[in-house]
């Protein structure tokens, strides 16, 4: 029985984890954290009776995914993505008729682009090295041309618009055109009046319908899985490297023991994958490579505990929202973060939590965007958000505020850049360049090792595409 080790135990980790034991093979799953998950994937307590629910909420998995790793059957449940409302005058409001006359025309028209966006999502990206691979291209490009002349003229038109002109065409302005561009630009280094945020929109757009509330629910659950397939967890011991034989990578070091094995698999930051190989023994197109992946990070989480519910009436059945004033507000928030500085009015993800304490708090978890990943004092970010909390939600003062910034994460995590993604989300680092060309389809040109985590296609777009994907790879490499 082929023995396989893999680092990490982040969603695509565990998704594999769970395809590679259900194929028969002995799996191991090491985590140098005390949680599965790590911190940005598991809850702890920032106030008696109320949890953080790290630092990932609302992500999108593709339903097919969902039903071949049989997480619908372990009781995982899909809601709605978070909703922009208005944030008008100081207060949150609903927003208007026309305006949702406006919005619901547009999600229709970014609909027609579903299947193609998630045939995409669903396929490994091809290395683009051989003529194997170029075939790769022409069936996606044959996936695009089946939208039909009109559609997919208005999709090559559209898509390297800057989201401010996209949202024009379709009649938004103002907080809810804000709010739109905030979903798209959620991850990415880019401003709403920069090009191409147009084409990340479509793509968002499409598994619109699958998001899971909770990051830390989908890893839970998915760890569920893996145990009942058979597989062995060791948590809370230290990766120390991976050995590198004469047929390729044959074995781990874990908490000053060896593990052999017939193939591994990193599942976390794929800088991280450097530091544990021998430098004389990595490839030199691995380095280079992973050298120009961007990860600055541009988003910092807060857990609140607060006495009453954040969120107007209308959102607090599905606990969700997004804010923001203007685009134009947008762009100078853009221009502060470019500069290293915190912005006046930086948009916010809001996700509310149901659970309630003994004590009567609630839990959220807030994304604040646009906060550089060069800051390194919480308190701009906490003061703001607590007039922010007195200004637009009416909340009294929180009772207990947890603030993690970007290079907060690089420090708590281990990660090499500051982004909760491991990778930038930008058109130059997705599909076959997502992460580099090095890391192309699970692979690392080292014979028995792979890399599948947020930073690999198709990234956040799909959670558990990129595993699943490796895993099938892993898998026709052993036979």
């Amino acid at each position: 029985m082929s023995r396989i080790a893999i680092l990490g135990s982040e969603p695509d980790a565990l998704a594999a984890a769970i395809v590679l034991a259900r194929a028969g093979r002995e799996v191991h799953v090491f985590e140098p954290s005390d949680q599965i998950g790590g911190r940005a994937w598991s809850a702890h307590s920032i106030a008696p009776g109320c949890m953080a629910q790290g630092y990932h909420h609302d992500v999108f998995v593709a339903p097919d995914t969902m039903k071949a790793l049989g997480l619908l059957a372990e009781g995982l449940t899909t809601t709605h993505a978070p909703a922009s409302i208005s944030w008008r005058d100081g207060t949150c409001a609903e927003v208007s008729a026309s305006e949702t006359a406006a919005l619901q025309a547009r999600h229709a028209r970014m609909a027609i682009y579903d299947v193609t966006g998630a045939q995409l999502a669903r396929q490994a990206a091809p290395q683009l090295l051989g003529e194997r691979d170029w075939m790769s291209i022409a069936r996606a490009g044959l996936s695009v041309r089946m939208l039909g002349a009109r559609n997919m003229s208005d999709l090559l038109r559209r898509s390297p618009l800057a989201i401010r002109d996209d949202l024009d065409e379709d009649g938004l302005h103002g907080d809810v055109a804000a709010g739109e561009a905030l979903k798209a630009l959620f991850g990415t280094w880019l401003g709403p009046f920069d090009p191409t945020a147009t084409a990340l929109a479509c793509l968002r757009h499409t598994l619109r319908k699958s998001t899971v509330a909770s990051g830390v629910t989908l890893c839970e659950t998915l760890a569920t899985r893996a145990k009942n397939a058979g597989v062995v967890f060791h948590v809370g011991q230290p990766i120390e490297g991976i050995d590198i034989g004469a047929d390729g990578a044959d074995g781990v070091r874990v908490g000053g023991a060896r593990h052999a094995t017939d193939a591994i698999l990193h599942g976390a930051d794929p800088k991280a994958l450097l530091r544990l190989l021998d430098p004389l023994q990595r490839p030199p197109s691995l380095s280079r490579d992973l050298e120009h992946l961007r990860a600055r990070g541009t988003i910092a989480i807060a857990h609140l505990a607060t006495k009453g519910p954040l969120l107007p009436h209308a959102q607090q059945t599905t606990g969700c929202a997004r804010l923001a004033t203007t685009l134009e507000t947008m762009e100078r928030a853009h221009d502060a973060k470019k500069r290293g500085r915190m912005p006046e009015e930086p948009g916010l993800t809001v996700r509310q939590w149901a659970d309630v304490s003994p004590d009567g708090l609630k839990s959220s978890t807030v994304c604040v965007h646009g906060v550089p990943h060069t800051l390194k004092d919480s308190d701009a970010v906490t003061g703001w958000l607590q007039h922010a909390l007195s200004e637009h939600f009416g909340a009294t003062k929180p009772e207990a505020i947890e603030v993690v910034l970007p290079s907060q994460m690089a420090r708590a995590d281990g990660m090499h850049g500051t982004h909760i993604y491991h990778a930038e989300t930008s058109l130059d680092q997705l599909w076959s360049l997502r992460p580099a060309q090095s890391l192309v389809a699970a692979g690392t040109r080292i014979p028995g090792l792979y890399h599948a985590s947020l930073a690999s296609h198709p990234g956040p777009l799909a959670v558990c595409n990129a595993g699943t994907q490796a895993a099938q790879t892993i898998l026709s490499d052993l036979s």
